[in-house]
């Protein structure tokens, strides 16, 4: 009779299995985002799930991530965010033997750059630029810190304006207008700040003009040759007899 209560199949007794109560269900409650959206490479903050019924398997609760070069999440469900892309991490909870393997729990969000933005010192309200005139830029990057990449400096126009490319000191070598460009190149964290012009009336003419004096200046000397130039009226000289 013992003999054929022993299942050789499953090792077990059938008159044993069923007396063995079933397992238990278990349930992860949904993961939420603790921070405000965008998400922003960098950032650090910790995710959990709710575990239904108290108490439940012993097992303990596992995190993992399915976008390891995007985010990272540890045993204390510690998210860090590594790289612009799509996030997504799971919970999980193993059974044991009161309790069914619980179901996974998944967040998924998207993780972004931060923005960043240049600024330049003011000028001057009053400055006159002429030929052979130096004037220094500085220009600031936000927010603190930004990017790895530092802060260039270009001349759009050449012939009239150089400029040193680290240091932002401008030269003006001929007269016209002078168009400088700055710019600061993201990278993994930070998108490119968008380009900052800044231009000058570089005057070769006469120091202290500006550019509407310099207009009227060459309209006089314009007029004057002109003038100059006008060919004038000859009068002839007669002669006359008169006979008596």
């Amino acid at each position: 009779v013992a003999d054929a209560a022993w299942d050789s199949k499953t090792n077990s007794s059938p008159w044993y299995s069923a007396c063995t109560p079933p397992l238990s269900n278990q349930t992860l409650g949904p993961m939420s985002l603790p921070i405000a959206l965008p998400a922003r490479v960098n950032a650090s903050f910790t995710v959990s799930s709710t575990i239904s019924p108290v108490p439940s398997s012993t097992a303990p609760l596992l995190y993992n991530s399915f976008s390891p070069t995007v985010c990272s999440i540890n045993a204390a469900g510690q998210v860090t965010l590594l790289n612009a892309g799509q996030c997504i991490v799971a919970a999980d909870k193993a059974g044991d033997s009161s309790f069914n393997t619980a179901g996974q729990s998944r967040l998924s969000f998207d993780v972004l750059r931060t923005p960043q933005t240049l600024s330049l010192a003011p000028m001057p309200s009053n400055l006159m630029i002429k030929m052979g005139d130096t004037y220094q830029l500085i220009a600031t990057a936000s927010p603190t810190p930004s990017s790895s990449a530092p802060i260039s400096f270009s001349s759009l126009t050449p012939t009239v304006c150089t400029v040193d490319a680290q240091t932002g000191l401008v030269s003006f070598i001929y007269g016209g207008l002078c168009r400088v460009a700055v710019d600061k190149a993201g990278d993994y964290a930070y998108d490119p700040a968008p380009t900052l012009t800044q231009q000058w009336v570089v005057n070769a003419i006469v120091p202290g003009l500006n550019t509407w004096q310099v207009l009227c200046l060459i309209g006089l000397l314009l007029l004057l040759a002109t003038t100059q130039l006008r060919p004038r009226p000859h009068h002839r000289h007669g002669s006359f007899t008169s006979t008596i």
